[in-house]
């Protein structure tokens, strides 16, 4: 058996593929929202939550906080994937939001396709185009700029975004 868990929600599909990748370059078990269960990972002393950033949240971590007494004795790693550009003010962003001050966190950006968007997302990110096409480009938010970037669907998913994590990790 593995030493790391991968556990994994995915809305759109880049999660489940930075969790794929992730598993075949450590040698992890990679488990999947609907499966996730705590005996399931008893014996892993390593977890990585993999999970989707929606209006700063990080999908997935419910998991983490509901089922704290069962992984207080693990080792837990969370790696964000989303749409805007990697900073060092949106990770402090990501971790004040999510709570997780004392927890490693890692980033990778995502993709998007605004045809396969549900109907609130798709919404919401007309909403955003639309306030950026009022303003010039030095006015443009960061949450603006990813927007036009992925106007026609974009996918920014590199596994060199899972060094980080690797290199912790070994």
């Amino acid at each position: 058996m593995a030493e790391t868990a991968v556990l994994f929600r995915s809305k759109y599909g880049a999660s489940r593929k930075y969790a794929l990748m992730l598993k075949e370059r450590i040698g992890a078990d990679a488990i999947e929202n609907e499966n996730m269960k705590p005996e399931l990972i008893r014996e892993f002393s390593n977890i990585v939550m993999i999970g989707g950033v929606y209006r700063d949240r990080i999908n997935g971590l419910d998991f983490l906080r509901r089922f704290r007494r069962d992984l207080q004795d693990k080792n837990i790693f969370v790696f964000a994937v989303g749409c805007m550009e990697l900073s060092t003010e949106y990770i402090a962003r990501l971790r004040q939001v999510n709570g997780l001050d004392d927890i490693p966190l890692f980033y990778g950006r995502g993709e998007m396709d605004v045809k396969t968007l549900s109907f609130a997302d798709r919404l919401m990110i007309n909403a955003i185009r639309k306030m950026a096409e009022r303003r010039t480009p030095t006015e443009l938010t960061d949450s603006e700029k990813t927007v036009i970037e992925a106007a026609g669907g974009a996918s920014w998913v590199d596994g060199r975004y899972l060094d980080p994590i690797v290199d912790y990790l070994s």
